[in-house]
């Protein structure tokens, strides 16, 4: 097995008009078959849980007021202590804010009923749609830590052969570079040959939401076998 394709899949060259984010992203490529693929490198910005022109609609009663959550990247500990801030500052109720820390979910209590819309911070909150009570909880974890590893599939691939895990081992802001011969082997051999015309990429954290990368791009390197 001698022949091999390679390809470069780079997110900057989206058609934006197609594709106003980046994630998930679909690149059509020439026709190949594919027994094998490694991954030669890739360029994965840490931006997803960096907090930044966030905000979200606090409704008491009949007044609404949209807040601005503070930028950054908070623990969650911090995060929670300055929602609970800002709710109070408002003067409409009394609010307590939390984060269980071994579900990492969000639950906002007050002492009179409450709606809270997500807006563009549904992932940071974990709280996925608008919600009302005295109490509202996250139906998913909050988004505030960096995410251990990026988990990239292949949509196209057959559903046992899609997944590859690059650790991420650097700061919020930062940058990871995998290259495979600085790092470790990422390949993948294919229960049986494939024949591909199209790349659709998701890249997931670990807790299995799609990584908002905020504008950022991202880059991948593979080669395939055939």
């Amino acid at each position: 097995m001698c022949n091999y394709n390679i390809l470069t899949f780079d997110s900057s060259k989206r058609n934006t008009s197609l594709y106003p984010t980046n994630n998930p992203l679909k690149f059509i490529n020439q026709s190949i078959h594919i027994k094998k693929i490694e991954v030669l490198n890739a360029i994965i910005p840490n931006t997803t849980y960096s907090i930044s022109g966030n905000v979200i609609d606090i409704t008491v009663g009949i007044t609404t007021n949209t807040i601005s959550l503070l930028p950054g990247s908070p623990s969650s500990f911090t995060f929670a202590s300055n929602l609970q801030d800002q709710l109070n500052a408002l003067g409409l109720a009394t609010f307590s804010v939390s984060i269980d820390s071994s579900t990492l979910l969000l639950t906002i209590n007050c002492d009179l009923s409450f709606t809270i819309d997500p807006l563009n911070s549904k992932k940071i909150l974990g709280i996925s749609s608008v919600s009302s009570g005295f109490v509202v909880t996250g139906d998913k974890p909050v988004s505030l830590n960096p995410t251990k590893f990026y988990n990239i599939k292949i949509n196209e691939l057959p559903y046992f052969n899609q997944d590859f895990i690059i650790l991420n081992d650097v700061g919020v802001g930062s940058i990871k570079y995998f290259k495979k011969n600085a790092d470790y082997p990422l390949e993948m051999w294919l229960s049986s040959e494939v024949y591909l015309n199209n790349f659709t990429f998701n890249i997931y954290d670990e807790n299995g939401n799609l990584c908002d990368f905020r504008g950022s791009d991202w880059l991948l390197t593979m080669i395939f076998y055939y």
